[in-house]
């Protein structure tokens, strides 16, 4: 939810704002609206892409030249970049050639791995992105999505574009990638059979060509892009069209001007190199804001093999965006050939590049330090030492800075390849700023010396939020009743093997069967059997323990109970001589209880949420999962079943489970012949012997987790309609006061007064001019030119937000961002290591820069936050926003699950955890403040249910924003599986996502977001569209979320309607003393003819009845048999109020 750069910021507003006009080519010098790219190229030989790029080898691509900032009508970025599109009958080719930092020093960090895996850490480093999609317009529209950095290093995944599905996807991409002075030359291509594509001439394949960009001043990255459009990588509706054509000349978009700062000088070739002339039409069109435009257009005629070179000049301000549109077409103008437009400067800003100047020593060190352990990781490189083969060992000490006292020292491991790394390195307890230095023996040479610091907090190991005794409304005490734990709305019976043997949640059975674990060893079937006792029974906790086994394996499993109804088991497998060929735990569901399934990998907008896949066998496997880090098929979380019952089964990673390079998917859905649907957790995968004792840890929580909140109908956030209640949400911690709106976690220079007079202005509704002016003129010149991206937000966010506090907001929301962190300041720089999911993080940072979505929520994190949160939640807030929480892979050895796999890569441990731990922990502190839990968790398309368990509001659908209807982008069954907040018992709450430039367009898929937001049961955003609003103030009016009504949800056994006609989704809401009622449909289908049927006696209607559409005020028709009849446009909704005559 917030802007990933702010860098270049004043250079690139100005850019940004385009003023386009609407008429199409002709013969004045205005300039169309932002619109996809389009080529018309024909087919080409083949690169042999050896080495470095070579222009004469892609004469048969067309060029482009320039990226966009990934923004709606977003100019040029300063960076200069060229890029090729090419084709073959066999091959699809993109070349890529950009500007680096001086000395070609991108960042390439992350290695390649074997094929069939992804290096998701690619997104850290300079990195280019490629979406293909190869069938537009089709019932089958795919889209191939490939990330790859400067060592080719990949990132890859699969994406239905018209559903929600995104899949496990490894094409054949050859990568050549070579920098070259300062470009960065890279190659790809890809067969035309990997993406589908059989016959690709007469073909349009939707394309998109970016550029990440790191080193950047400000800090941060930059992505940009061939389409001015901006948006979703993934939207195939702004990806460039390129089609193939058996005659079509190659264009090539040469240069824009000489070098930057001189004048405009465009230079397009074009060629014609088939077998027939081509006659062509020509415009080039530049429009500088405030100097007079220059148009070209011309028709010429190009031989066989022929080719021109078309010029264009203009003159305009050093600052002064230009629009400029180049378009070639056949004579008719029909066909086109090439077509782009954008915005752009002839100026570049002064300083491109923000670089770590130590980033090429002879000596590489790199070091974390965990002051939490008191312990150190370092690893040293001498690649680049000439003489590296003469060293005969490199000594490490720790010195107090100034000081010649070593404080610490050791003995690397002996180099291999000159490369040795030292996993844990116990220190004393330090105070103060400290130099490590790093002495290489057998040679001369001085010593590296690496500062670090280590302060003391006054919020480290506090207590916040830990009482173990203390219980979170609405949960209650754990019961025991023999063998049978009950919690909120769900009961559940152990079996002997310590796992689940039945659930009831609200009433319903959900296992088919007892969980088990099943083994098979020399042709045999085992079933595990033991016995299970508890050992620990508290009101806040219980512990079962169980000793069981299985044929030849003997285990012993420790099942620990939270409140919530979340219970954390460690399986151990004891070492045993014979081989186990396979090791599963089975848990067996009701199948009709099961209609919807979730699963979450390590990453965000590509998690599957729908239908359990129908058929009988192996339905699913975690193999069709896309996963970014994790290697292998471990998918962390999955939840089955309805609304709102369901069973969720989750953990960290694979630790334990046999099942490294094992064609048999670590989990499998499998749909037996008598209707069992089968969870299978395939623990061991692969033969094996069990020579040690392996840990597995599992997490297991029943959905409902806690009954919906009181009034949850009614809420709203920052707006107000009558009846409703107001939540007034700090959208960016600028609004409250931090320096940046994202990386703080306290008010500037910690001043809390700014706190005090927000709670004054909430309790008697009045602000402090002589305050405010007081604040505001704390922020410096000085700190405006390190923030150049907040400087123009500072006061009018505070200022909004302590206007708000005059409103008396019955509820507030601030927000933070767990995923971020300042790291220039004293507790950033001594908790680095502790907080960076990144492994050998940079330490140097500028003035108020901060780590950006990469935060490991451990527990010093965890301290650090929750000292702060007592600060806001003990004053003026009510609630904490998180931003950004989804599964995250970390692949630090040290503070983290994360372990090293036999090949020696590193499998990441993910954030379910920690999450889970940040959000139950601030939950009792407000409990403790004897505040209600107002905490609200941004959990787009990762709706782990332990993670929501203490959380009071769901905020999704932060994913495929638009001027497409809101039908497109989700399914229904992805909106029940995730985003009801039913399964939870969280209010639900939904981003409109509605961007664009055709203000028709907009207004319809508003339209069509009010429709299934309101019948869905979903609470909009502020962002939501008008129509929505109004609307929803209709049901509230009406009585809707209040004792005089009752709501029914389409998708409730016993909805009292019948309804005919296409797709729909609906709710009813009905006086409680009768008579009327208000429906809402929404079409999800074709639109058509729509016959309703209520059920007069379950809603207390007596006799005919009479029905109005509640927007036009006109009657609709209502048959003798009480049908009533009307006509639904296509993803359209009716609000219907229905009388007794």
């Amino acid at each position: 939810m917030r802007v990933m750069w702010f860098a270049l910021r004043v250079w690139i507003l100005v850019a940004a704002v385009v003023l386009w006009r609407t008429s199409a080519f002709g013969a004045d010098a205005t300039v169309p609206r932002p619109s996809v790219p389009q080529l018309g190229l024909p087919l080409m030989k083949a690169p042999t892409m050896a080495g470095a790029f070579k222009p004469a080898e892609w004469a048969g691509a067309d060029e482009m030249t320039g990226f966009n900032f990934n923004a709606p009508g977003g100019p040029l970025v300063p960076w200069t970049a060229h890029y090729w599109v090419g084709a073959s009958r066999k091959d699809l080719f993109i070349a890529v050639v950009t500007q680096t930092p001086p000395g070609g020093k991108l960042l390439a960090r992350v290695n390649p791995k074997p094929f069939g895996m992804n290096s998701h850490l690619t997104m850290v480093d300079d990195t280019v992105e490629l979406v293909v999609a190869p069938a537009l317009h089709t019932k089958n529209n795919v889209a191939y999505q490939m990330v790859v950095n400067a060592k080719g290093a990949v990132w890859q995944q699969k994406f239905e574009s018209r559903g929600t599905a995104i899949h496990a996807w490894h094409g054949h991409w050859k990568v050549v990638s070579k920098v070259v002075g300062n470009r960065w030359n890279l190659q790809v291509a890809i067969p035309w059979m990997d993406l589908g594509v059989r016959h690709i001439v007469g073909k349009t394949v939707g394309i998109r060509i970016g550029r990440d960009w790191l080193q950047i001043p400000g800090g941060g990255w930059v992505q940009s892009q061939w389409s001015p459009l901006g948006g979703g990588y993934l939207d195939t509706a702004t990806l460039a069209r390129v089609t193939w054509l058996a005659k079509a000349p190659v264009v090539q978009v040469r240069q824009l001007q000489n070098r930057p700062d001189n004048p405009v000088q465009i230079r397009v070739s074009v060629e014609n190199p088939g077998q027939q002339p081509l006659v062509l039409t020509a415009h080039l069109r530049t429009v500088p804001r405030f100097d007079p435009p220059v148009q070209k257009s011309t028709r010429f005629t190009l031989a066989p093999g022929g080719s021109i070179l078309l010029e264009q000049q203009a003159h305009a301000k050093a600052n002064e965006p230009l629009d400029t549109a180049i378009d070639i077409t056949s004579r008719d103008g029909k066909t086109v050939y090439y077509r782009r437009t954008f915005t752009w400067k002839i100026s570049r800003p002064r300083r491109l590049w923000s670089l770590n100047r130590g980033a090429s020593k002879r000596i590489d060190t790199a070091f974390m330090y965990y002051p939490s352990l008191n312990s150190m990781q370092v690893k040293v490189n001498l690649a680049d030492l000439a003489n590296r083969s003469k060293v005969t060992a490199v000594q490490l000490e720790v010195r107090k800075e100034g000081s010649e006292g070593i404080v610490a020292s050791t003995l690397m491991p002996a180099l291999r390849g000159g490369v040795t790394s030292l996993h844990e390195w116990k220190l004393p307890p330090l105070n103060g700023k400290y130099d490590l230095l790093v002495e290489l023996r057998g040679v001369r040479a001085s010593p590296q010396v690496l500062p670090f610091v280590r302060y003391h907090f006054n919020w480290e190991h506090n207590q916040l939020g830990r009482d173990k005794n203390l219980i979170v409304p609405p949960f209650k005490a754990i019961k025991v009743h023999g063998k049978t734990v009950d919690v909120v709305l769900r009961e559940v019976t152990m079996n002997g093997l310590g796992l689940w043997g039945q659930v009831v949640a609200s009433g319903r059975k959900l296992l088919s069967g007892s969980m088990a674990i099943v083994v098979r060893a020399g042709g045999k079937r085992y079933v595990g059997h033991g016995t299970m006792h508890f050992m620990t029974i508290t009101p806040t906790q219980v512990v079962a323990m169980s000793d069981w086994q299985a044929g030849p394996l003997k285990g012993h499993s420790r099942s620990v109970w939270d409140y919530d109804g979340m219970m954390k088991t460690t399986l151990t497998l004891q070492p045993t001589t014979a081989t186990l060929d396979s090791v599963a735990l089975v848990i067996p569901m009701v199948n009709k209880e099961m209609p919807l399934m979730t699963a979450c990998t390590d990453g965000v907008r590509f998690n599957y949420s729908g239908k359990v896949p129908s058929g009988v066998g192996v339905i699913w496997n975690s193999s069709d999962a896309p996963h970014n880090s994790i290697i292998g098929s471990f998918v962390p979380y999955i939840w089955m079943g309805g609304v709102p019952r369901g069973i969720a089964t989750f953990g960290d990673n694979d630790a334990g489970w046999v099942d490294y390079q094992s064609k048999l998917p670590c989990q499998q859905i499998v749909r037996r012949s008598d209707g069992t649907l089968e969870l299978r957790l395939n623990l061991v995968a692969k033969p094996a012997r069990l020579k040690t004792s392996h840990q597995i840890v599992l997490g297991f929580q029943a959905t409902p987790i806690k009954p919906m909140p009181a009034n949850w109908r009614l809420w709203t956030e920052n707006v107000s309609v009558p009846g409703a209640i107001k939540t007034a949400f700090a959208g960016t911690g600028l609004c409250w006061g931090t320096w940046t709106g994202c990386g703080d976690i306290y008010p500037r220079g910690h001043d809390f007064e700014i706190f005090k007079q927000f709670q004054e202005a909430r309790h008697t509704g009045r602000m402090s001019e002589r305050f405010l002016k007081r604040w505001l003129a704390g922020y410096k010149p000085e700190t405006a030119d390190s923030n150049p991206g907040y400087a123009s937000s500072w006061g009018p966010s505070v200022r909004w937000f302590y206007n708000e506090m005059t409103g008396h907001p019955r509820e507030v929301v601030v927000y933070t961002d767990p995923s971020a962190v300042r790291v220039d300041t004293r507790a950033g720089q001594t908790y680095l290591n502790e907080w960076d999911r990144h492994v050998y993080p940079s330490r140097r940072y500028y003035p108020h820069e901060y780590i950006d979505g990469s935060v490991y929520e451990g527990h010093s994190y965890r301290d650090y936050v929750l000292w702060y949160y007592r600060k806001l939640l003990s004053t003026f807030d009510d609630g904490i926003y998180w931003d950004d929480m989804f599964l995250q892979a970390d692949f630090n050895t040290v503070v983290t699950n994360a372990y090293r796999l036999p090949d020696g890569y590193v499998q990441p441990s993910t954030t379910l955890w920690v999450q889970r731990a940040l959000v139950r922990r601030t939950a009792v502190l407000a409990a403790q403040l004897h505040k209600p839990d107002m905490n609200m968790v941004h959990m787009t398309d990762c709706a782990v249910a332990p993670e929501l368990s203490f959380a009071h509001i769901d905020l999704d659908l932060e994913d495929k924003f638009g001027e497409n209807p809101f039908q497109q982008r989700f399914s229904r069954a992805f909106l029940l599986a995730e985003s009801t907040g039913r399964q939870f018992g969280n209010i639900p709450c939904v981003l409109a996502g509605l961007q664009g430039n055709n203000p028709a367009k907009l207004a319809w898929a508003g339209r069509t977001e009010a429709g299934v937001v309101l019948t869905m049961e979903l609470r909009g955003w502020d962002g939501s569209a008008a129509v929505y609003w109004r609307d929803y103030a209709k049901l509230v009016r009406f009585g809707y979320g209040t004792p005089a009504t009752t709501t029914w949800d389409y998708w409730r056994r016993g909805y009292p309607m019948k309804i005919s006609g296409d797709k729909t989704s609906s709710i009813i809401v009905a006086k409680r003393q009768g008579g009327q009622v208000i429906v809402v449909v929404c079409d999800w289908g074709h639109g058509g003819t729509i016959q309703m049927r209520l059920n007069q006696a379950a809603l207390h209607l007596k006799g005919g009845l009479s029905a109005t559409d509640m927007e036009t005020g006109k009657p609709l028709s209502v048959t003798a048999s009480g049908r009533i009849v009307f006509h639904l446009r296509k993803f359209d909704f009716k609000m219907v109020r229905v009388t007794e005559r």
